[in-house]
Formats: C-alpha cells, sequence, structure tokens
C-alpha cells in the first residue's frame, strides 16, 4: 500500500479574520482557531500594526481591537482589499504583499500550534484557499504569491460562496450569499443528480457573481451617520476630522461603528461613546432603525446583485430554492428582510443563516480531501482585441461560466507589410457579449503580450493565441508563429485597470 497523504489546511483568508481547519482521521472538520479565545472565535485576525519603538504586531488575538480603535495610524486591516498598494507605517515603507505574507505566516503559525494541541496532521506546506467571486485573475495571482512568500504551496483556489456550498452538502439547489467584510458574493450550487465517469462530481457549480459591497462600506456608511449625530448633539466636535477619512479620528470612529453595527444585529437600539481626541468626544443613542438607513444603499446592491443571478438562471425554480447567508455581516437582520422582500416567491423559512463564520473554511478543508467535490467557474470574460469586419473590437476568448480549467486556442494573422512584432490586447469584464466595442462603457482590465517574428513579415502572417484559463482561475497566454522561435506571454498579475472599456 502507498504511504497515506496528510490532510492539506483549508483557509478561508478573510477580509477581517481567517478561519483555517483541517479534516481530521474521522472524516469530520476541525478548527485551527486557537483554542479558548473568546476573541479569536469568529477567526483570526488580518492585523498588521508596526511603530519604531515597539516593532511589529501581527494578527494579536488581544490587542487587535484595542490597536484598530486607540491607534489606528499605525494599523494595517483589510490587506486582502489592497495587496498591491504600499503603506507608510512610522518612517517604514511596505508593499501590501508583504504585509500579506507576514499576516498569513503568523496566521498559519497559530493553526500549526493548534494541530500540536489536539493532535491532528496535516501537511506543513500545502493549502487550499479562497478568494471572493469578484477577485480576477490579477488578485487570484496576488493573493497565491502572498501565500508563496509566507512559504505555503496553494494547491487550490476556490470560490469563497462555492466552499460554503461544499460545507452545506445540502440536497437540491442552493443560492449562498457570503457577505464578508471586503466583498459580497453570491452562488448557485445544486446536486448533481446523475453522477457519471465523464461527470463525477457530487455538486455543480450553476453560476456566480459579486459586488465589492460588504462590511466594510457598512461601517464607513454607520460612521458618518454617526460624524452627523456626534456633531449636532454634542460641543467641540470637529466634523472635519471625522469625515477625513484619512484621519485617526475617522479611523477611530469607523471601529465604534463596526461594534456598533454587531450589537445591533442583536439589539434595537444602543448608546454610542466616542473618544476621537482632537477631534472631541461624546455619547449618543444609535437604534437598529437609524442604521439601516444608513446602510440601505449597499444592502440595495447586495438584493440587486441576487435578483440578476436569479434572472440568470431562469431555468431555476425559486420556489425549490434555498438561501443561504454566511459572512460575518450575515447577521444584520436588515439584508434578510430586504431579500424577502425582493424575492417573494422564495418562502422567508427558506433564507437563513447557517454557520456564518466556518462554512467557509470548513467547506475548504472538505474540498482538500476530495478535489472532485466540484469544478468551480469563474465570473469573468476574457478577451483580445482585434479587428472584425474592419473595425476594432474585443473578442471575447474565454466566456464567463466555463468551467476550469479551459483552453482555447485562435489564429490571426498580421495587418500590415512589413511587422516585425504584434501585440494582444487582453481584457477581463464581467460582460457575457461575443462582442464588445473597445468603448463598451464598463470596468474592464488589460494586459498585454507583444510576439517578436525573426524578421519583418507579409501582411497576412499567421501566429495563434493560445488562452489558457487555469483550474485556479488565474489566467494564461501564449502566442506563438511558424516563422519565429519567440514566445510571448503575459503574466496576469500586470492587469491594469483600462481606460477602454471604462
Amino acid at each position: 500500500m502507498g504511504k497515506k497523504t496528510k490532510p492539506i489546511i483549508g483557509v478561508d483568508w478573510g477580509t477581517s479574520r481567517t478561519y483555517p481547519a483541517v479534516m481530521d482521521a474521522d472524516g469530520n472538520c476541525q478548527s485551527l482557531l486557537p483554542s479558548g479565545n473568546h476573541i479569536c472565535s469568529g477567526g483570526i485576525p488580518s492585523l498588521f500594526a508596526y511603530t519604531s519603538e515597539e516593532g511589529r504586531t501581527l494578527c494579536d488575538d488581544v490587542l487587535s481591537e484595542e490597536l484598530e480603535i486607540y491607534d489606528p495610524e499605525h494599523v494595517v486591516s483589510s490587506i486582502k482589499m489592497h495587496l498591491e498598494q504600499k503603506f507608510r507605517l512610522d518612517d517604514a515603507i511596505f508593499d501590501g504583499d508583504e504585509i500579506a505574507a507576514q499576516i498569513i505566516a503568523t496566521q498559519m503559525e497559530y493553526a500549526r500550534q493548534e494541530l500540536e494541541i489536539q493532535d491532528l496532521e496535516a501537511d506543513p506546506s500545502k493549502v487550499v484557499i479562497c478568494a471572493p467571486v469578484s477577485f480576477g485573475t490579477s488578485e487570484r495571482t496576488m493573493l497565491k504569491s502572498a501565500f508563496a512568500r509566507a512559504g505555503y504551496q496553494v494547491i487550490r483556489i476556490l470560490p469563497e460562496p462555492v466552499a460554503a456550498a461544499v460545507y452545506y452538502q445540502k440536497a437540491g439547489t442552493i443560492l449562498v450569499l457570503d457577505i464578508g467584510a471586503g466583498t459580497t458574493d453570491a452562488a448557485i450550487v445544486r446536486e448533481n443528480p446523475f453522477i457519471t465517469p465523464q461527470n463525477p462530481y457530487p455538486y455543480l457549480f450553476i453560476d456566480s457573481t459579486g459586488v465589492a459591497v460588504a462590511g466594510d462600506l457598512f461601517d464607513e456608511k454607520i460612521a458618518d451617520y454617526l460624524a452627523e449625530q456626534l456633531f449636532i448633539q454634542c460641543a467641540d466636535i470637529d466634523i472635519g476630522q471625522l469625515q477625513d477619512r484619512q484621519s485617526a479620528a475617522y479611523r477611530r470612529l469607523k471601529a465604534v461603528a463596526r461594534k456598533a453595527k454587531e450589537s445591533l444585529s442583536k439589539k434595537e437600539e444602543i448608546g454610542v461613546t466616542f473618544n476621537g481626541r482632537e477631534a472631541g468626544r461624546g455619547r449618543v443613542r444609535l437604534t437598529r432603525q437609524e442604521m439601516n438607513q444608513a446602510i440601505h444603499p449597499l444592502v440595495a446592491q447586495i438584493t440587486s446583485c441576487v435578483k440578476t443571478l436569479l434572472e440568470r438562471n431562469r431555468q431555476i425554480s425559486e420556489q425549490d430554492l434555498t438561501i443561504i447567508m454566511t459572512g460575518g455581516s450575515s447577521y444584520i437582520p436588515y439584508i434578510r428582510e430586504q431579500i424577502a422582500a425582493a424575492c417573494p416567491q422564495i418562502s422567508p423559512d427558506n433564507i437563513y443563516l447557517k454557520a456564518p463564520e466556518k462554512a467557509i473554511g470548513f467547506g475548504a478543508a472538505i474540498f482538500a480531501s476530495n478535489m472532485d467535490a466540484i469544478r468551480p467557474r469563474v465570473d469573468f470574460s476574457y478577451g483580445v482585441d482585434t479587428y472584425i469586419n474592419d473595425v476594432r473590437q474585443i473578442q471575447t476568448l474565454i466566456p464567463a461560466g466555463v468551467e476550469l480549467p479551459y483552453t482555447v486556442e485562435r489564429d490571426y494573422c498580421t495587418r500590415h507589410e512589413g511587422q516585425t512584432a504584434v501585440s494582444f490586447h487582453l481584457y477581463e469584464y464581467r460582460s457575457r457579449e461575443s462582442v464588445l466595442p473597445l468603448d463598451a462603457g464598463m470596468p474592464m482590465k488589460v494586459s498585454a503580450a507583444t510576439h517578436e517574428f525573426r524578421k519583418a513579415v507579409p501582411k497576412g502572417t499567421f501566429c495563434t493565441a493560445k488562452m489558457t484559463l487555469t483550474e485556479d482561475g488565474i489566467l494564461m497566454l501564449q502566442v506563438t508563429s511558424a516563422v519565429s522561435e519567440h514566445v510571448a506571454e503575459v503574466k496576469c498579475s500586470i492587469f491594469t485597470d483600462s481606460a477602454s472599456g471604462g
């Protein structure tokens, strides 16, 4: 018999908190959060702090809340949504992916310590991680690189709501709505009723979409409302500092707003005390209804996201559909109420919360033990610009929603006499049209590859573009021709926002 492989840790690397888990020898999921620590009960804080006097503080389970409220100018949080940025803390400058790697290394050390405490086995160098549906190929590449920099090989990247669906293992069709700190993702998954050798997957990933609205933005809206109320009701409040997104006072107010949001998920009214130091201090009352009004525009975007997904999959009967909400912000009662109002055919009893904090991490651990559980898809299309009927347009080569991995090849030819090279511009977008104008008026990202010929070539010389979307949703492009040994390859981590279509 061959040597039994060790289980692989599944990681929900969250915007605000991270939840690692692993399958034990009996096939049960086990949390790898630090034992007996109530602050880490929802996940290990994804936090980095630095001062020139004290050095670095990483993912500290005791100081995280104090640092964000009392010393926010020295804290970086929500790094998952800012991997490409640089940060200045005191006199030191850090790259976003450098901070991410340090956070990951510390969080995984917590997980490895918990493995020893629980006497569990796991591969020390491999992980299955999850990514928001709204993460394109560049973000997935940066996320994978951050884990590699921390010393971990990413075996697979799984869409977050799909990981949750794998954990739920519910019969029938479910829509998982994952409302985290950085993004809201929705995915439809159903049980495979006809497992065959050609389609051995127990679950079928039907479709997904997402929107960049979630807990962090809720906190901002609540903070803005609190700033107005503090200014109206309390003396000596510097409203300018409370409205300045870069000020320490605003970041303290945002941390207070987050705590208020969590409390109002259980209570109808609370008192909010704010000490903004130089920006003033005061205490106001905040009701759940006032919070609902403050976050309503964001909740409307979430309900629209759900409706878009349902409209795109009209073959699914809403009466037979179950919506399961996960993620920390799913505790807000108003979101469930608004989804129920927007989807009247779905019984309110079929819209509920289930293990919001642990579902994604546990689902990743389950998937790590059986990577044939489901085939992922991505919510982006990929195309190149080319001339179609003498009009320069974007031709979709990989449409959104294809099962991964996916490869396509197309032949193109030079347009002018004497060309020495040909350039391909790649676009990433959410449209599902086969052809798009360059000025599509929608968000796009672009990258480029240049294929060089050995010498100038005649007009009409062919070259082949091979585009592959890997099983992790990372895009690769190779351009070859019969008249050159050169192979042009795109490194998709250099995708940038495009002025075309933007």
